[in-house]
């Protein structure tokens, strides 16, 4: 599905960074294709947990340091779920931000939880 969606948001002249198009999926895969094909849209990682079988993804490892650092080479953000963002006390309070968080931002990745 990459190349259908690139060729026809190219049919529509829609191929800048500056065009008002973002690309999100949590098939972290897909992404890295359409970086590959060339495109220069911007390109946001969705991040959850492996339990969810959301995709084939390893989401584990784009949690660590390195996924995030090899992440940053693809994309302009990341998304995670809220819970990935910062840690929780036992009544609901945040605590500080995430290791993942930390090194988003190390890394020059916005970070946009859902």
């Amino acid at each position: 599905i990459s190349g259908i969606v690139l060729s026809t948001l190219k049919d529509y002249n829609l191929t800048r960074l500056t065009d008002p198009i973002i690309i999100q999926t949590f098939y972290i895969e897909d992404l890295i294709r359409m970086r590959r094909l060339g495109t220069q849209l911007r390109l946001f990682a969705l991040i959850t947990s492996n339990h969810v079988n959301e995709s084939s993804t390893d989401y584990n490892y784009y949690q660590s340091e390195s996924g995030i650092r090899d992440l940053s080479k693809i994309v302009q953000a990341v998304a995670p779920d809220y819970q990935l963002v910062v840690h929780f006390d036992n009544r609901g309070m945040i605590l500080g931000p995430t290791n993942l968080t930390r090194w988003a931002h190390h890394y020059n990745l916005s970070v946009y939880p859902y």
